[in-house]
């Protein structure tokens, strides 16, 4: 996903720390999930100042949730929580857990990283992983905080995660930019192709599009993403405590 700009010494953790102007502590971000026409559900992506417990660093604890709407559900049925502990300097995960209801597809992960030992621990199980590993959420709050100005048409940043036992490298590919009317105003956007895996639920790793705030925060606007029963859509409907105003096109 991303071009990490940082030194790091075989065996040390990233010293680094990663500029941070999109987000902070308090930050709610608000969504309404639809099927083409059809209202979904909604999700919620939350961040908190936490403390991780193992290694006493001070984190950002993320927690995001989707569920389907009861009328939904006998389409698809949606009912997923993420939970990611993100140092606060470096934005490197610590804890990741999921829990996710999909239709039929069920899912329950914890992994817990050392990134000092380049390490993803799950069911006592150690899983060597390179330097700077992101999990899923981790990923998506380092991506808001590249800076996009000077970034080309199909540009690609990548990254490595780590996701179901195995180390993926992921890819964030840029598109351009555009004006977004949601439910907050018009918002000039960038676009972002996520090219995560395929799988149980995505139909193909490049039908995802991502639009984000062309501004500090870099909120997701709008996400569209071709799912295996057809395409599930997620539009901006709420903020509260934005790290700096957001900004609305006239």
């Amino acid at each position: 996903m991303l071009l990490f700009p940082f030194l790091l010494t075989n065996g040390q953790e990233k010293k680094t720390a990663v500029k941070n102007e999109a987000f902070t502590s308090g930050e709610i971000l608000t969504f309404r999930l639809h099927y083409g026409l059809i209202s979904a559900g909604t999700a919620t992506l939350e961040v908190n100042a936490a403390t991780d417990s193992a290694t006493g660093r001070a984190c950002f604890r993320v927690t995001g949730t989707a569920k389907s709407a009861r009328s939904f559900d006998w389409i698809f049925r949606v009912r997923d929580s993420y939970e990611s502990m993100i140092d606060a300097v470096t934005l490197l995960p610590y804890q990741f857990n999921r829990r996710i209801e999909e239709g039929k597809y069920r899912k329950t992960e914890q992994v817990r990283f050392d990134q000092k030992k380049h390490l993803a621990i799950k069911n006592g199980i150690e899983y060597q992983v390179p330097p700077e590993v992101q999990d899923i959420i981790s990923f998506f709050y380092y991506v808001r905080t590249i800076n996009f100005n000077s970034a080309t048409t199909g540009q690609v940043f990548p990254i490595m995660g780590f996701l179901d036992n195995k180390v993926i490298p992921l890819h964030v590919k840029f598109l351009g930019r555009e004006i977004i009317k949601s439910d907050l105003g018009k918002i000039s956007c960038i676009i972002l192709e996520p090219q995560l895996q395929e799988g149980e639920v995505l139909k193909d790793r490049e039908n995802m599009r991502v639009w984000l705030s062309d501004d500090k925060n870099k909120i997701p606007v709008r996400v569209e993403a071709s799912i295996l029963v057809g395409s599930l859509n997620m539009d901006l409907t709420g903020t509260k405590n934005l790290n700096s105003p957001l900004l609305v096109a006239k």
